[in-house]
């Protein structure tokens, strides 16, 4: 829930320095292994913008899945968690590419 608020206090500061009366549409990005739980997300969402800036705006998220590259053959595959093993030498703990982000990517004001 605190990740949540921390969007929001983001978000209705953008909002004030621009001079909006509303926030429409806000944008997240969200890795697989960001730790970040999508349906959590979601339900704390709707219950934290409720009487705020943002309190009638679309919350979207793109889901970014996690990708790794073997350490060992340089193979870049996709990941379902950290032990997942290379599929070509089958070697473990790969390099992280992507999927552990968590981040605004547009808040659409007026």
């Amino acid at each position: 829930m605190s990740l949540v608020y921390r969007i929001i206090d983001i978000a209705q500061n953008h909002a004030v320095q621009n001079n909006a009366m509303k926030i429409t549409k806000i944008v997240l990005t969200l890795g697989s292994m960001s730790g970040v739980m999508y349906e959590s997300l979601m339900f704390s969402f709707n219950i934290a913008i409720q009487k705020t800036m943002l309190e009638e705006a679309e919350i979207c998220v793109d889901k970014i899945p996690a990708k790794g590259k073997c350490q060992h053959c340089q193979h870049e595959y996709l990941l379902s968690s950290l032990y997942d093993e290379c599929p070509i030498c089958r070697s473990k703990n790969p390099l992280i590419l992507q999927g552990k982000e968590f981040a605004i990517s547009s808040i659409t004001i007026i």
